[in-house]
């Protein structure tokens, strides 16, 4: 019924004492003491949910209604059933709601109209009134067979017609529940009132729904999509190629000219061991392009390849990262101590340990995960059904029951390794590139942070698609991969070529002139300029340990000028040991103090203790790989 003609009715019988209540209809307005019925919105909800189980592939649709309330509530409710799923496109033609305006035939003529001027897909009455006219109701849907009718309520009547096929489904109210509902309410209203009680009762008082959808004995096949990869897994492939190729010409590019005094001061081993790493993460796109389809498939293989694929990313991250840091601190402590004239003994096993912790953090991690609640390959029903509500499409991916403690701890870990890392080359800032790669680092952070950025959030929004979540996913590894090996590799091979077109002296020269500058910057940095006096006295002891007129040199470097910023030579920094030498002509004996030692040590010396063996700046046998003449003093002295 309409609420404005029944409102004055209303408010007379409560004026005179007279308890109502609403059934089925409502009108808040009017005062009544309670409604019992339907949730309106969620009927109409329902209707648009059966409508969706019977079409999930959506279409255009038309909603039959009226003025009533009820009916308008039930409006929105389909409206909003329909909107709100994402895997289906339903369209509300212009010309909907139709409005029946009560009258069943008229309501019936409506809906044919709207077929032969629209393009329709469904139509949906929100009252089940047109279907009493029984033979019209037939004759419209004989006319439009192609056309679902889902309809409201569920009498006798319309369980025929759901027999008969003629209405697609049907979405039930439970009048004999409002009827029996609204008496028990009237009475507790009555009693109430005797008793000189409040009458209070429920504003509203819900009632369940039915759902009848006409399902055949022998259902048509079905057709699941099960969102394999197909083809997209040879981009993956193609990827892969790239990587593999890459870090192996690195690799073998590091290896072969491993002697070269450029390659040496870059320190091949640990190059070798970053192309290693960037060589396991990007495995890891060899799992991922395997799924269900392939015909040997089954449960173990899927399984396996699912924690293989967390073992190569995480191991081979660790691993690059690892390595750089390892490279980096070795030189930052090979050079800090140089500054201070002091002597530190690097073995191989002290620059290993750190980076085996980090790997056998990540092991435990991984084995943890591996043993207690491992990925395994799983299918996982997408939302949408048929029309006999069977699911229509799957996804396969790689999941376990509770992730998120191991990833955690892994990323923790290997954030942890990009921070120290990051560290060492902030501090390896003033080190020249021929022995660190600090600006490389950075650049190689800043892309990482950036992919990770985009592309993570991405993988969240698509975990329902596997192609689009394949594809976001092996793109990062490829770019993170690519990005290390290109900013650490180029410039080191853009440096060999420079250095390939020098003479061996020249080499020698740039190497020992790169040395020189990074302990200039670093004593800058520390604030250590050094004290002049204290570098006399170096300067005669060296010359007095490696002249044969070392009276004559003494009294020369006591004659010599105190340098100054004024000096004609400035490229030799004021107090410096090749400035007092470089002053007395021998400007070659300055060089003879960059040597190397055996046995893959690498040792500073104390300044009080510098002899003809121990005199060595802080180079390792990476970066010096021959010893120089200390020859005598040349004639001129």
């Amino acid at each position: 019924l309409r609420a404005e003609p029944m409102r004055p009715v209303i408010q007379n019988a409560i004026a005179k004492g007279i308890p109502v209540v609403t059934f089925d209809s409502d009108d808040p307005e009017s005062g009544r003491a309670s409604y019992i019925g339907t949730d309106n919105f969620f009927l109409g909800e329902q209707l648009g949910k059966v409508l969706i189980q019977i079409q999930p592939q959506g279409g255009n649709y038309i909603i039959m209604s009226d003025k009533s309330p009820n009916l308008m509530a039930r409006e929105q409710g389909v409206r909003a059933s329909l909107q709100q799923e994402a895997k289906t496109v339903w369209n509300e033609l212009n010309v909907s709601p139709l409005d029946g305006m009560g009258n069943y035939t008229y309501t019936i003529g409506l809906m044919r109209d709207a077929i032969r001027n629209n393009n329709v897909t469904a139509i949906v009455p929100v009252f089940g009134g047109p279907m009493f006219l029984g033979d019209l109701w037939t004759e419209l849907v004989d006319e439009f067979p192609e056309v679902i009718f889902v309809v409201a309520d569920g009498l006798q009547v319309q369980l025929d017609f759901l027999a008969r096929g003629k209405v697609a489904g049907l979405v039930a109210q439970l009048p004999y529940n409002m009827g029996s509902m609204s008496m028990d309410s009237l009475f507790s209203l009555k009693a109430l009132a005797l008793a000189g009680q409040e009458a209070k009762i429920p504003d509203f008082q819900g009632t369940n729904v039915l759902e009848h959808v006409m399902v055949p004995l022998v259902l048509p096949e079905l057709a699941v999509n099960e969102n394999h990869l197909g083809d997209l897994r040879y981009v993956g492939f193609a990827l892969f190629g790239t990587i593999a190729f890459t870090s192996l010409f690195f690799l073998g590019w590091t290896f072969i000219n491993r002697s070269v005094r450029v390659v040496q001061a870059a320190q091949p081993g640990f190059l070798a061991l970053v192309a290693v790493g960037v060589l396991f993460m990007g495995s890891a796109i060899l799992p991922l392009s395997f799924d269900d389809s392939a015909p040997d498939y089954t449960q173990e293989i899927g399984d396996f390849r699912c924690m293989v694929i967390p073992w190569m990313l995480f191991f081979g991250f660790t691993l690059t990262f690892a390595a750089l840091f390892a490279k980096l601190w070795r030189i930052n402590r090979l050079f800090q101590s140089s500054s201070r004239f002091k002597r530190v003994t690097l073995k191989a096993t002290d620059v290993i340990i750190p980076m085996a912790i980090l790997l056998t953090a990540n092991v435990a991690t991984l084995l943890w995960w591996t043993f207690v609640d491992p990925l395994t390959y799983r299918r996982i029903d997408l939302e949408g059904t048929d029309a006999w509500n069977r699911v229509i499409a799957t996804f396969g991916g790689c999941m376990s029951d509770n992730p998120w403690p191991y990833s955690f701890v892994l990323g923790f870990l290997n954030v942890g390794v990009m921070v120290v890392a990051s560290w060492q080359a902030y501090r390896a800032r003033r080190i020249k590139s021929e022995f660190a790669e600090s600006k490389f680092v950075a650049m190689a952070l800043v892309s990482m942070l950036q992919v990770s950025l985009i592309g993570l959030p991405l993988l969240v929004l698509v975990r329902e698609d596997p192609k689009a979540w394949y594809w976001t996913m092996t793109l990062m590894i490829f770019i993170i991969c690519m990005v290390v090996l290109l900013v650490i590799f180029i410039p080191k091979m853009m440096r060999f070529r420079e250095h390939m077109l020098r003479s061996v002296k020249s080499q020698h020269q740039i190497i020992a002139d790169s040395i020189r500058q990074t302990q200039n910057n670093l004593k800058e940095t520390q604030g250590e300029r050094g004290n002049e006096t204290s570098l006399q006295k170096r300067a005669v002891h060296w010359a007095h340990s490696h002249s044969r007129a070392p009276s004559y040199i003494g009294a020369n470097l006591q004659a010599a000028p105190e340098l100054s910023s004024d000096d004609p030579n400035p490229s030799v920094p004021p107090g410096s040991i090749k400035g007092y030498l470089g002053h007395i002509g021998n400007e070659a004996a300055f060089e003879s103090l960059t040597a190397v030692t055996e046995g893959g040590e690498s040792s500073l010396m104390e300044s009080e203790e510098m002899t003809s063996q121990e005199i060595r700046t802080p180079v390792t046998s990476e970066i010096m790989s021959q010893e120089m003449d200390l020859k005598g003093l040349d004639d001129n002295v």
